[in-house]
């Protein structure tokens, strides 16, 4: 992308070396101005301290190293029309040579690339007719470099509708006195033309400039003006007073705020729907020159050039401001690089382009990925067909991917890609452009052990490519991997969703079925939680029943007991706990429960349920240091419990069934308790009982399942009872 905005040397003078050092500066001034020049050698990029160095400097004319602090800003940073005047009159007032007339015309050409301004033309078109010794002379040569100035300034300027009038004016001003001197037809024809051609441009002094028009040629004999030039005066009114309210809007004296730039905006859409290129050009242009650092402005001023101008050298030389004015902004780097690449530019300027961009001064992750997202397409257009890992091509696109990442890695160590618009694009490469499924999985592994591992997205998007490649038994085979696993956002149940989706389009009955058995207790889970948060009204309820209900007394818990497990015996006083478990075990056996061995831990924990609410709490802390031993028939399965119900509540709802202790399963990273919970009861009939009274309830505010343990196997959450 070539770039217009040439830097400036004006030379250093030694009158000016000389003056400088007469000057007398206050000593604080110029204690700032050795600091400001030292933080400028520091931070070169900080625009402040730039304009507050040449404001010093302006102040004492400090005419040398002020030329040098203004060449070395406007290196970096674009000069608004205000900043060009004051260079250009603090120049002037040193011409004393032709050389410096030369470096005047120099500047003012590189002046008016900036931004758009009627004021700079017209100084420039002033200058020439003052100080250039061939327009002042009027030669055949002097009226060649006035002419091309003066059709660049209306090319550039002279559309516009409330001061583009002003550089009509001065070209026809010359032209007309250098016809007085001549007399030549051929220069009075030059004159005409100006007026036939500005007679047909919206102008809202039209009706003035047709009777100048009239007056002329009735001085140089001409009767009448043609009546096609009357008529495209009367359309040239018309137009202006079409666009008088939208040009008020706009007018210099607005501020620079977001009614201003609303404005700008549906001035160029009246423009579009006129379908006038060039003066929706010359709007852009003037809106970016009041808000020089809108990226978007600059975004939907390229597009509109590469959508309806067309022209690769306006296309890019624009895109060379936009970012120049926003360097920071990604998006406007990665449109220009592909504008460069689109257009047929060079290989060798795309890269130093991407490179540049990258050493810009980009703000965020997302800036640089567009940037090498950027860089990394045009490396991939350039792979052969077929493509090999072996080509040129593909070793410098792989060598880019690697340098993007580290980059990324860098700048951003944590920084989340959610939609891995690098690792699946670099895998995507591997995999399916170069056919190497090795490197393809080794960048998928390498993403899924780092934090973007945490996301079901990434598995996710590491089987969609190897489905897309049809390998159905690698893709499987992450599924398996994958689904137990507890994803951010809820991503478990959607990659559950996704593992069924996938068996009943590419797998087996059977496939399915194994995935079934793996994903429903997932599916099931997720829908009690569910439909227990859906239900708030009734968790309020819950909640205030659980605090107000009445807790069971030691003897009212043996007296339910007693009345309902035909096993119940009271322990007296002084009898051993290994003898009263001996005489248990016939009847245990008879009763169908389990051998006495695996209710060792059952009895050595029975002792809870005689003491006092505290002594069951320093009873449950003791026997916790065992390891408890648990049974199908002592257990039950509660499903459905939100996240926030505790032990307490647990031990409310089972308080008259005779519940020793739960034990509530809780989630590694967090320690929040998980939805389900099983209880351990003294005997079968007891967990029967317990499936019998509860099997729907509310606890919490949720829908509790209460079922055997059979039923829930798969369930992590289990609580023994006291026997």
């Amino acid at each position: 992308m070539a770039e217009d905005n040439r830097d400036v040397d004006m030379g250093n003078s030694d009158d000016d070396s000389s003056s400088e050092e007469e000057v007398d500066i206050d000593p604080q001034d110029e204690q700032r101005i050795m600091q400001l020049e030292s933080q400028l050698e520091t931070s070169p990029t900080v625009y402040d301290l730039h304009v507050q160095l040449l404001e010093l400097l302006k102040k004492y004319k400090l005419k040398a190293r002020l030329r040098s602090a203004r060449q070395r800003m406007h290196s970096l940073f674009p000069f608004n029309e205000n900043q060009w005047m004051d260079w250009i009159n603090d120049e002037m007032e040193s011409i004393s040579s032709p050389k410096d007339i030369d470096e005047i015309k120099q500047l003012f050409q590189v002046a008016t690339q900036d931004y758009v301004s009627v004021t700079i033309w017209e100084s420039y078109l002033e200058f020439l007719q003052a100080a250039d010794p061939d327009v002042l002379s009027k030669t055949a040569a002097g009226g060649d470099v006035f002419r091309r100035a003066a059709e660049a300034a209306l090319t550039a300027a002279g559309l516009h509708l409330s001061e583009g009038h002003h550089i009509w004016q001065t070209y026809r001003s010359h032209e007309q006195s250098v016809a007085e001197e001549s007399g030549d037809e051929k220069q009075l024809e030059r004159v005409r033309s100006l007026y036939h051609r500005q007679l047909q441009l919206p102008n809202p002094q039209a009706p003035e400039l047709l009777q100048e028009y009239e007056e002329w040629e009735t001085q140089h004999g001409k009767a009448s003006v043609p009546q096609h030039i009357r008529a495209a005066a009367q359309r040239s009114s018309d137009a202006a007073q079409l666009r008088a309210a939208h040009e008020a809007a706009v007018s210099a004296d607005k501020t620079a705020d977001a009614t201003l730039l609303a404005a700008y905006m549906a001035y160029i859409q009246l423009e579009k729907a006129q379908k006038d290129p060039a003066r929706v050009q010359l709007l852009y242009e003037r809106a970016v020159s009041v808000f020089p650092v809108t990226s978007e402005l600059w975004l939907q001023y390229t597009r509109y050039l590469e959508t309806e101008v067309k022209v690769p050298t306006l296309i890019n030389q624009v895109y060379a401001r936009a970012v120049r004015n926003c360097p920071w902004v990604g998006s406007l780097w990665a449109a220009a690089l592909r504008a460069h690449e689109r257009l047929g530019g060079p290989d060798q300027e795309h890269e130093a382009m991407a490179t540049k961009a990258l050493a810009a001064g980009l703000q965020g992750p997302e800036d640089y990925l567009a940037v090498l997202l950027a860089r990394a397409d045009c490396l991939r257009h350039q792979l052969p067909t077929p493509a090999g890992p072996s080509s040129p091509a593909a070793g410098k696109l792989q060598a880019w991917f690697t340098h993007s990442r580290s980059t990324m890695t860098q700048y951003f160590p944590a920084y989340l890609d959610r939609s891995l618009s690098l690792q699946a694009y670099c895998a995507h490469v591997e995999g399916v452009l170069l056919g190497d499924l090795a490197s393809m999985r080794e960048v998928w592994e390498d993403t899924v052990k780092g934090q973007l591992g945490r996301y079901y997205e990434t598995w996710l998007g590491w089987i969609t490519m190897e489905r897309s490649l049809r390998q159905l038994s690698a893709a499987r085979s992450l599924f398996k991997r994958c689904y137990s696993r507890h994803f951010e956002e809820g991503g478990q149940l959607a990659l559950a969703y996704e593992w069924i989706k996938f068996e009943r389009e590419e797998g087996s009955a059977e496939d399915l079925f194994i995935a079934s058995l793996k994903v429903d207790p997932i599916i099931e889970q997720a829908t009690a939680a569910a439909t227990a948060a859906a239900n708030q009204p009734a968790a309020a309820v819950a909640r205030a029943a659980a605090q107000n209900a009445n807790k069971l007394s030691r003897d009212e818990i043996k007296a339910k007991r007693r009345a309902n497990d035909p096993n119940f015996k009271e322990r007296k006083p002084g009898v051993k706990r290994d003898h009263e478990d001996s005489t248990m075990a016939p009847e245990a056996a008879a009763a169908g429960l389990s051998s006495p061995q695996k209710r060792t831990k059952e009895h050595a924990d029975e002792h809870m349920a005689d003491t006092t609410d505290a002594g069951f709490d320093a009873a449950a802390a003791a026997a916790a240091k065992q390891p408890v031993v648990y049974s199908d028939e002592h257990t039950v399965f509660v499903k459905g419990l939100g996240f926030d119900v505790g032990e307490e509540d647990l031990r409310r709802l089972f308080a008259e069934l005779g519940v020793k202790s739960v034990r509530l399963g809780r989630d590694k990273a967090t320690g929040a308790s998980r939805v389900g919970v099983g209880v351990l009861v003294r005997g079968y009939c007891w967990a029967t009982d317990a499936v019998c009274t509860l099997r729907t309830c509310l606890q919490a505010g949720n829908c509790v399942l209460v079922l055997p343990q059979a039923h829930g196997m798969y369930m992590r959450l289990q609580a023994s009872v006291m026997s």
